[in-house]
């Protein structure tokens, strides 16, 4: 009978650990993507005027 509880208890435990560690794993990955995306909009605004000045296609 305790070995059963222990097992169910352990499980619960164990289910509890993976989704926050899931939840951690898919923060880390937002927050890169989101500095990506940061700093691809920042070389894209920095390009941009020098892409007005100068007539040349932009390949």
């Amino acid at each position: 009978m305790k070995n059963k509880v222990y097992q169910r208890r352990t499980r619960k435990m164990n289910l509890a650990l993976l989704l926050q560690s899931q939840q951690r794993i898919n923060k880390r990955t937002k927050k890169k993507k989101t500095e990506l995306a940061a700093m691809m909009t920042t070389v894209l605004r920095k390009m941009l005027p020098s892409l007005k000045s100068s007539n040349k296609p932009f390949l």
